[in-house]
């Protein structure tokens, strides 16, 4: 093999092991959520030595940038192939939303690494000697604030096909709003498929929820 078939090879090899360290992340955050798993539980789910699992991500903080990095990702082409296929700027928000649960129902680890780095102080505050540190705050940073502008782009096209009403000013804090809100539900809703003392499921509650919102914006 030459020198470029190894370096290849071994280019694979890491690339392998960083997707497999990932993969025992999201198991353990779906299992026992992201605040108790230690990157030394994450390195014994996937038979890997603790000193490798640092040296690929360098702290459990790094670990959870790079999977909130590419959560957003996933979730930001998921919301954009929503917004496509809906028919008015208000069927887009709509679809968004039920998007989002979507998300959170089949990446339950990607959800839960996003909800716990919003929560984080890390989230605006990296090693100052680490650049890949720096670098996928700046990449959280740019895919977050793509959600929120194509929140409100849907905003603005449900204006301009009269779904929704132009009463609302701004569109951009209306967005962060809608987010915030479907977060809220989520999070509520997501820890049991049946809300105590109330005979409706989560799904059911959520869509409710989705509709209260939906005539907020409608005209």
């Amino acid at each position: 093999m030459n020198i470029m078939g190894i370096v290849e090879r071994r280019e694979e090899e890491r690339e392998q092991r960083r997707e497999t360290i990932v993969r025992g992340a999201l198991d353990l955050y779906v299992e026992r959520g992201v605040d108790r798993s230690a990157l030394a539980d994450i390195a014994a789910r996937v038979n890997l030595s603790r000193s490798l699992v640092y040296f690929y991500f360098g702290s459990k903080e790094g670990l959870l940038r790079s999977i909130t990095a590419e959560g957003l990702r996933i979730l930001l082409d998921g919301f954009s192939q929503a917004a496509r296929r809906a028919e008015s700027g208000l069927d887009g928000i709509h679809e968004i939303g039920r998007g989002y649960i979507a998300f959170a129902e089949s990446h339950a680890g990607y959800y839960r690494a996003i909800s716990a780095f919003q929560l984080m102080s890390t989230q605006t505050a990296a090693d100052d000697d680490d650049e890949s540190d720096r670098d996928l705050l700046a990449e959280i940073g740019r895919r977050a604030q793509a959600i929120n502008r194509l929140l409100a782009d849907q905003i603005e096209r449900g204006q301009a096909d009269g779904s929704i009403r132009n009463s609302i000013s701004d569109p951009m804090p209306t967005g962060l709003s809608l987010w915030f809100a479907t977060t809220g539900l989520i999070q509520m809703l997501s820890d049991s498929q049946r809300v105590e003392g109330h005979n409706y499921t989560a799904a059911e509650l959520f869509e409710s929820g989705l509709g209260i919102l939906r005539a907020g914006l409608s005209t």
